[in-house]
């Protein structure tokens, strides 16, 4: 049996609570977004794509909605400040848990890895620093440290394993972002996102990024991640809209450092007085405020204040520094004695970590390309890889009068929702039984309920995705096992092709394809 005693050695633990200010304040502001949609959009829709073995969360009733969000928005406010630590880490898990649930049309895998976070923060002890109440000792056990470096390590390193395909290193679907990102700039930005140069620029340094940045920081060479992983998640904050996402995983960079380094940190600011502290923090509040909302000119206004704080420290700017070997042990506190639960933290990081490694491989239980099934898809890391369009036509026949009726998709869901269900066409099932459960409320004994869904993977030109034969109110939904309905489809069989006229071309092709002989 290896030595893991080191897992329970005793370290300092100012790092886990500025990582915990730091997520709740970009929570906090994931659940007022979340707040909006529900209650202006998601709120009016009749049907919810629920993932499988989930299938019971509903959605909440408006006042229930209202007390739900303020109770999350107070809950956020008080796990950043460390007050009632271990009941609001519960309360904000099981909460943005419930909007993670309640669509897979909110699926996206940084939500994934929120979800996962908030549970960390209910297992660790984020609350030994950084609180308005004093603790009996700011230390904690080296594992719970190390369970969110490694659970970053595998976000970007299974991130960067996804994109060793051919889609990828053609530059699909990027060419097409970012010729759309393109148009919110002007000049030489504007052309050279539209060249093909940023194209190949991007999804290669993209690919080595991802596969090579987690060895960085866990190794001493750390130092050498940094530039790399501000300009990386500051250039996907301005060109893709994905929320606080690159703000959370600066945050989680931090954790790589020496645990002590926030509390030295102001320790050492302190010892300069007062108000420098107050100008640094005012300074990198207004940058990162800026950076948030796109405001330039209040980034400006930041960095102003910054050098401002510079100089009236005489700071000594040495570049080498990033450069120099970082030498990193576990700060030990004096009390290493031995924690009581050792083998049941052992055995929950073992499953943990096992569960993680082997759950991105599960595509290749399926049949098929996930990219075109969607079987396989979520919980993978696979990011930034697939862009999926879908056209779809569902037409209901009651046989007992044998008329036909073609359904109005936009009555039952948003187009957020409906956007998102191609990625996992399981669920346009899912609404065929939807479908026909509502017309039986309404008197129809055995409805007909079929299907037409045509699916571009990457832009190319798209292709019929299902067996439009079927009645899919009578075909069983099996959440576990290939649906045999789908269409075989590989990535050769369709050339990739940069078009500007694809969505022209797209209706010809689906037009040309519709088959003949279904009496739709």
């Amino acid at each position: 049996m290896p030595n893991l005693s080191y897992l329970f050695v005793k370290v300092n633990g100012s790092s886990l609570g500025l990582f915990r200010i730091l997520f709740s304040i970009f929570m906090l502001k994931d659940f007022m977004m979340a707040y909006h949609y529900f209650t202006s959009s998601l709120s009016q829709s009749l049907f919810f794509s629920t993932y499988d073995g989930f299938h019971w969360v509903q959605l909440l009733p408006s006042p229930f909605l209202e007390l739900f969000f303020g109770l999350m928005f107070i809950s956020c406010v008080l796990l950043m400040l460390g007050r009632h630590y271990r009941l609001n880490a519960v309360l904000t898990f099981f909460g943005f848990t419930y909007i993670f649930l309640i669509d897979r049309g909110h699926y996206n895998n940084h939500f994934y890895l929120y979800c996962i976070l908030h549970f960390f923060l209910i297992i660790i002890d984020a609350d030994r620093w950084g609180t308005f109440h004093k603790q009996k000792e700011n230390v904690v056990p080296y594992w719970q440290i190390l369970l969110l470096r490694y659970q970053v390590f595998i976000v970007y390193f299974y991130g960067g394993l996804a994109k060793i395909s051919e889609d990828w290193f053609s530059g699909y679907p990027m060419i097409y972002w970012l010729k759309m990102s393109a148009q919110n700039f002007e000049g030489p930005v504007h052309d050279f996102l539209m060249s093909d140069t940023s194209v190949y620029f991007i999804c290669y340094t993209g690919f080595l990024f991802d596969l090579l940045i987690g060895f960085v920081l866990l190794s001493s060479y750390r130092r050498l991640a940094i530039l790399p992983i501000l300009i990386f998640h500051l250039s996907n904050h301005f060109l893709w809209n994905i929320g606080t996402f690159p703000f959370v995983m600066v945050a989680a960079t931090f954790l790589f450092f020496d645990p002590a380094f926030p509390e030295k940190f102001v320790q050492k600011i302190r010892k300069k007085g007062d108000s420098h502290l107050i100008l640094l923090i005012t300074s990198l509040v207004i940058i990162i405020t800026g950076l948030y909302f796109y405001e330039y000119l209040i980034m400006s206004i930041g960095i102003v204040l910054l050098f401002i704080h510079i100089l009236r420290f005489k700071y000594k700017i040495d570049l080498l520094w990033l450069f120099k070997k970082e030498v990193q042990t576990p700060f030990v506190h004096k009390d290493s004695s031995k924690s009581l639960n050792q083998k049941p933290t052992t055995a929950f990081l073992s499953v943990w970590f096992l569960l993680q490694i082997t759950i991105p491989f599960r595509h290749t239980l399926f049949h098929g390309d996930p990219s075109w099934t969607g079987e396989g898809h979520f919980f993978a890391w696979r990011m930034m890889l697939v862009a999926s369009t879908d056209a779809v036509k569902y037409h209901i026949e009651v046989p007992e009068t044998g008329q036909r009726y073609p359904v109005a998709l936009e009555k039952y869901m948003n187009f957020r929702q409906f956007r998102k269900l191609g990625r996992t066409p399981k669920a346009y099932h899912r609404f065929a039984h939807f479908l026909a459960d509502e017309l039986k409320k309404n008197g129809a004994e055995k409805p007909i309920v079929r299907m037409e869904i045509y699916k571009s993977v990457n832009e190319r030109a798209p292709r019929l995705l299902n067996d439009t034969t079927i009645n899919y109110a009578t075909l069983p939904y099996n959440e576990l096992s290939h649906s045999i309905w789908f269409q075989d489809w590989d990535r050769k069989m369709d050339p990739l092709e940069f078009r500007e006229d694809r969505f022209e071309h797209w209706s010809n092709v689906i037009y040309k394809n519709t088959p003949k002989d279904v009496n739709f």
